[in-house]
């Protein structure tokens, strides 16, 4: 089994491959058809099946990065929001257990009593 990853950019109406361990090009119409492409030169050039050859990552160049930042960007932003919701949970259970009733801690917590009561049961 022949394993590559390729990287991709777009020039014109094609997409350009780049695979690793070639030092030639190939080219596809859509993104659908970047494997396909691949998997076919590498077969070519290397004198195997196609069956043989796997295509490993597939990297746009210029755009995989940036995925990967915003990936992880929002990784992040829920682990803030599900402590942002857990913070406001205590708020809530701190003020029943004060004796404030659901409507107040609907008011200052800036839900509606009903949430509240969510909240607090959660």
């Amino acid at each position: 089994m022949i394993r590559r990853d390729v990287t991709i950019e777009r020039e014109g109406r094609f997409w350009l491959i780049r695979i690793d361990g070639t030092n030639g090009l190939t080219q596809a119409r859509s993104y659908a058809e970047v494997e396909l492409m691949a998997r076919e030169y590498v077969a070519l050039v290397e004198d195997v099946d196609m069956a043989d050859v796997e295509i490993g990552s597939v990297t746009v160049a210029g755009v995989s990065d940036r995925l990967a930042t915003a990936a992880r960007e929002r990784g992040q932003a829920r682990e803030l929001e599900a402590a942002a919701n857990r913070a406001i949970r205590d708020v809530a259970r701190d003020l029943r257990a004060d004796g404030a009733p659901l409507a107040d801690i609907g008011a200052i917590i800036g839900v509606s009593h009903q949430r509240a009561h969510q909240l607090l049961a959660a």
